[in-house]
């Protein structure tokens, strides 16, 4: 059954295939603190002589990322190493599939494929957990599906 009211964050989770763009073996991020899928769309600009003054647009390019933050735990599924010779990889080059959404069967889910752009690893300073993050630029027409059991 879908989840039902406002959806509690800690649900909402970044899976991930490290092994191959467009993967579709998916696994949780071990350790994840928060997640951010962000669509964006940049119309271009059609103003001209003819526009009065004002500004016109038509649709343009549409993208995507994916940015997450998680505590760095070398025994945690997907943890900072695993990212990071995914990046390193000359055979995949970052190339990623992800999916964004819970497991709650009857949620929608949504699925990529996209390239690592960045990973940052930080120590937390004295006394603090360690994390690291990254950020996903998507590639292609994102898919919603629906979570079945």
């Amino acid at each position: 059954m879908a989840t039902t009211g406002v959806v509690n964050g800690t649900k909402v989770r970044i899976y991930v295939d490290l092994s191959a763009f467009g993967g579709s073996t998916y696994a949780a991020l071990g350790t994840s603190l928060d997640a951010t899928y962000n669509i964006s769309h940049s119309p271009r600009e059609t103003t001209n002589q003819d526009s009065g003054g004002w500004a016109s647009f038509l649709e343009g390019k549409r993208s995507g990322t994916i940015d997450f933050n998680a505590l760095y735990a070398e025994d945690s599924a997907n943890n900072f190493s695993d990212w990071f010779a995914a990046v390193l990889s000359n055979t995949i080059r970052g190339g990623c599939g992800v999916k964004f959404g819970t497991a709650t069967t009857g949620d929608k889910v949504y699925t990529s494929s996209g390239y690592i752009t960045s990973i940052s690893y930080a120590s937390g300073g004295v006394e603090a957990n360690a994390t690291f993050s990254g950020s996903i630029q998507l590639s292609g027409v994102p898919a919603e599906a629906t979570v079945s059991a």
